[in-house]
């Protein structure tokens, strides 16, 4: 009898072991509907046949996941006070208006009176709501996460989870893998950051089946499959544990990173597929204690507990469906829903207690998971606790929370099978981390992994980008432009590396028509790549083609309304070409995205200048100050124009300050000297 040592299951979270399962779990029946050929139909399509499965499963949590903001599911209080975000300045609040939702961003001044108010509709709602509703906006089809979310538990609204740390404000674009467990699969818009042609609403039967089409033709021409298991669509329930458990884990495991397999994108699993031959996930090895968990830590928690570890040679061994029916919703059922569950194994539970208070407190009518399984705060999700799936007897000690992560730099794989040899998953986790976190250690690690493991086995495109965009941050051109083209080479395809590519020419001082048409081919493949179309756009500013990059900004602008450098690089063109107005305009609305751009700030202020409104361009610059208070341009403007109202003690002040900042700023000293003179 093959067993599983407790050394592995108390090491499966930090090292990636998974449980070992005798040969008679091992997965046979060969399930035709895995293959990426087969379409999705659509929740519609099983309701005739499976009216119960169906209905039933329109009280689960997961058909609630991700649905349009309407009255009928309305639970929040949009009547509280605004959220301050103290780094940022910004206030936030929920509000109704004319039977719309929204979320605005503002600022007051010293006496109250508001000097900045951006507005975003809500469009809809991600979570369940059991522990948070997070709210999505929605523009020309791409989804923008909003900085606000009601936390149930607490019934208080706060600072989406990584918004207290950063604020991205309303910037932050859904990404597919955030979208992927949150809803059945979109249309999705291939190397467009956010963009869905049509999105489902809430989690689906195919997501755990599979794909539907060759279940739905087969099915409706012959009724009856023609062997006792129908192979047409995977029914979970002949998988074997392993592979049951990857068809909850490909949502319910989470890591500080998510690499996909080359090729590979985040709506490719299929169930019955191993998780490994999907996805890579690592762990920073933080956890002082294995007793920190995350939100989505579910399966590899449970994995641990002496439950599950006891059936695993049993017929019927312990999965996530033991106590968690996928088809029926179970919150509003009370304890007992679960207790029973445990008391098909536990009946004669208290004939091992012969003291007290452990009698007592096991009887028929406690509450067995509040104590085995207690709730706890997680460490990725503030204002919210968790249940600990890892059933065991708990002590105070037990229940850390989150102020016991503690970071080493550290990464390791969360899943089995991605140890070495592939070390090139683990070096692009670092630098994916390392991006995230703006962190130079992790940056290192994951390029020193890649140097030696891309120079061993080159042929990874995935990898090769990476490691070319994190050598051309550090400055290392030529390695970097060698590493770029050789992704190109290996996919020629795909606009993210063509772009970055042309980027690395340009930082290199390499030929501008090089770079150039990089942009313009990989706007071919996926046109509606605004930011790609920005660096096009640039490009041409930089080489005078004004006319064309004021075109290609203004196109930009139509794709993603939102973009605040399509709004600038707008107005810094049209200035360039004196269009006067039109420059004014795009400002003003960069402004309205970002009231903190200083460079918009004193590319206004130079038009109030040239239209001899010279108050409305200290006003600006001023403001510039405030921001930067270190920025050149902004107070060397200033000292000229309050010399040139007469201003002499002002501009002889911001001057200064000047010179402390640029010593050798000739024209600013020239400028000082004349002042002084001038105020003798």
């Amino acid at each position: 009898m093959r067993t599983v040592s407790r050394f592995c299951l108390l090491a499966a979270i930090l090292v990636g072991c998974e449980p070992q399962y005798s040969d008679k779990q091992k997965d046979t029946i060969p399930f035709r509907n895995i293959s990426t050929e087969i379409e999705y139909v659509g929740d519609a399509a099983c309701f005739d046949c499976h009216e119960n499965e169906w209905r039933g499963f329109q009280s689960h949590g997961m058909s609630h996941s991700f649905y349009p903001m309407s009255a009928d599911r309305e639970v929040e209080d949009f009547s509280a006070k605004p959220v301050y975000h103290e780094a940022s300045n910004f206030y936030y609040r929920a509000f109704k208006k004319n039977g719309g939702y929204f979320q605005e961003e503002y600022r007051v001044d010293d006496v109250g009176k508001k000097t900045h108010s951006l507005v975003r509709k809500i469009d809809y709602v991600l979570g369940s709501g059991n522990a948070a509703r997070t709210y999505i906006a929605k523009s020309n089809n791409r989804l923008y996460e909003l900085p606000l979310t009601w936390f149930s538990q607490g019934s208080k609204w706060a600072m989406s989870p990584g918004y207290e740390r950063k604020n991205v404000r309303f910037d932050r674009l859904l990404s597919d893998r955030c979208i992927a467990c949150h809803n059945s699969y979109p249309v999705r818009v291939p190397h467009v950051t956010g963009k869905y042609m049509d999105i489902p609403e809430g989690i689906g039967c195919e997501r755990c089946h599979g794909p539907g089409a060759l279940h739905v033709d087969e099915r409706l021409e012959e009724l009856t499959p023609p062997d006792s298991i129908d192979t047409s669509i995977v029914n979970p329930k002949y998988l074997s544990p392993a592979r049951q458990l990857d068809v909850c884990r490909q949502c319910h495991v989470t890591g500080a990173v998510t690499v996909y397999q080359e090729g590979r994108n985040a709506f490719q699993y299929r169930p019955g597929e191993p998780m490994t031959s999907h996805v890579a996930v690592f762990e920073e090895h933080t956890r002082s204690s294995q007793n920190v968990i995350s939100v989505v830590s579910h399966a590899d928690r449970m994995i641990l507990s002496a439950c599950f570890e006891q059936t695993l040679e049993l017929d019927n061994p312990m999965t996530c469906v033991t106590c968690h029916d996928p088809h029926n919703g179970f919150r509003a059922q009370g304890p007992e829903y679960f207790n029973n569950t445990c008391l098909t194994c536990h009946s004669d539970i208290t004939v091992r207690f012969s003291t007290e208070p452990a009698i007592s407190n096991h009887t028929g009518e406690v509450n067995c998971f509040s104590c085995h399984m207690p709730r706890v705060d997680a460490t990725n999700a503030p204002h919210a606790s968790f249940t600990d799936h890892w059933i065991r007897v708990v002590s105070a000690d037990d229940l850390t929370t989150a102020s016991d992560h503690v970071s080493s730099q550290l990464l390791t794989p969360l899943l089995s099978g991605h140890q070495d040899p592939n070390t090139i998953r683990l070096g692009m986790a670092h630098l994916i981390l390392g991006e995230q976190k703006t962190g130079s250690v992790f940056v290192n690690r994951g390029m020193s992994i890649l140097d030696t493991a891309l120079s061993a086995d080159p042929d990874h495109g995935d990898a090769q980008f990476l490691y070319g965009r994190a050598l051309l941050r550090d400055g290392q051109l030529d390695a970097a432009i060698a590493a770029l083209e050789r992704a190109n080479e290996l996919d020629g395809d795909i606009p993210e590396r063509m772009q970055e590519l042309a980027w690395a020419y340009e930082v290199a001082d390499r030929s501008p028509a090089l770079s150039e048409q990089l942009y313009r081919e990989a706007l071919d493949i996926q046109p509606e790549n605004a930011e790609i179309r920005v660096r096009l756009a640039d490009l041409l500013e930089a080489e005078g083609q004004l006319h064309d990059a004021l075109t290609e900004f203004s196109q930009a602008i139509i794709e993603q309304p939102w973009l605040e450098s399509a709004h600038y690089g707008h107005g810094t063109t049209a200035l360039k070409m004196e269009l006067l107005d039109e420059a004014e305009t795009s400002f003003a609305s960069v402004l309205d995205l970002n009231p903190d751009f200083t460079n918009a700030l004193i590319n206004l202020g130079a038009i109030k200048i040239l239209k001899q409104d010279l108050e409305g361009a200290i006003l600006l610059f001023e403001r510039a100050v405030f921001i930067e208070p270190v920025n050149e341009a902004a107070l060397g403007n200033l000292g000229l124009v309050y010399a040139q109202l007469g201003r002499y003690s002002e501009a002889r002040d911001r001057l200064q300050q000047l010179l402390i900042i640029s010593p050798q700023n000739q024209r600013a000293r020239e400028a000082l000297k004349e002042v002084r003179r001038l105020l003798q």
